[in-house]
């Protein structure tokens, strides 16, 4: 259970509001949309990480069973539906150094190493050197043959982390002949618990520090490193193509197109309660 802090900001005033919305829609933000995207046992905010996490021990007790049997591919695909769960399961606990969040957060990366044992391609973990002793934490997948080939940077969104795409069953990268590394960015996953922050520049040089990485694998065409972004992501995937000019694609998505009022004031509480914890 999330433990009861303070009001950090006015908008959790409508915590209550955000509880109702979730038991009647299943969504905690873009509630437009039709589909359910909570656990439903869940009815109010404060019971997501436990929800989540059980989700999470299901599918990791079906993910090991199928790699005890040597069902890589089945294995695989729940491995995938684990570390989305335990994903989830940490992000709603906005507070530095929480225990719970800290070891869901382990559990996470057990799952990612475990998928890593029988993902049909190479996966690897990637800490790239940053501020005083600190890494920007980055998962690459590679094609199978490890050729030379172009890279994506994928930049997650506020609501997400390096291991939220992409998925390893379905990889739009590899099914088109690229190598993809999905980073945590200032504010995300592990550079929130490394208390890495999404302030002033940081989320460039982060950017400009996973290219000089990039730069350096032989599996890697150094000409052709793309940047995708998604969400927030399209945010600061644009800031960091702009600020570093070795990028040679760009594409973002889903976009916050309206003031910053909208999205902070006007729609879901969460977004201003994710964004002051980044």
């Amino acid at each position: 259970m999330m433990p009861v802090k303070d009001l950090r900001t006015r908008r959790d005033n409508q915590q209550w509001m955000l509880d109702l919305a979730l038991n009647m829609r299943g969504r905690v933000q873009n509630f437009e949309r039709d589909d359910w995207e909570t656990p439903k046992r869940a009815h109010n905010y404060r019971m997501l990480p436990k929800m989540w996490r059980q989700k999470g021990e299901h599918d990791e007790r079906l993910a090991k069973q199928a790699q005890a049997q040597g069902f890589n591919s089945s294995a695989t695909e729940h491995y995938d539906h684990a570390v989305e769960a335990y994903r989830m399961s940490q992000h709603p606990i906005f507070y530095d150094d929480n225990p719970v969040k800290i070891a869901t957060y382990d559990r996470l990366c057990e799952m990612v190493d475990r998928r890593c044992e029988v993902a049909p391609y190479p996966i690897e973990r990637v800490e790239v050197p940053f501020d005083d002793g600190k890494t920007i934490s980055c998962l690459l997948h590679l094609l199978p043959d490890r050729r030379k080939a172009p890279c994506v940077i994928y930049v997650p969104g506020m609501d997400q982390s390096k291991e939220a795409f992409p998925k390893v069953v379905n990889n739009p990268a590899i099914a088109r002949g690229m190598h993809i590394l999905s980073m945590d960015g200032p504010g995300q996953g592990s550079s929130n618990l490394q208390k890495i922050r999404a302030v002033g520049d940081n989320y460039e040089r982060a950017g400009a520090a996973v290219m000089d990485y990039l730069q350096s694998r032989d599996e890697v065409d150094s000409e052709k490193i793309g940047v995708y972004g998604i969400s927030m992501g399209s945010y600061w995937s644009l800031r960091l193509a702009s600020y570093d000019h070795r990028a040679a694609a760009l594409a973002s998505g889903v976009a916050c197109f309206n003031p910053n009022n909208t999205i902070f004031s006007q729609s879901s509480p969460r977004f201003k309660q994710v964004f002051m914890y980044m």
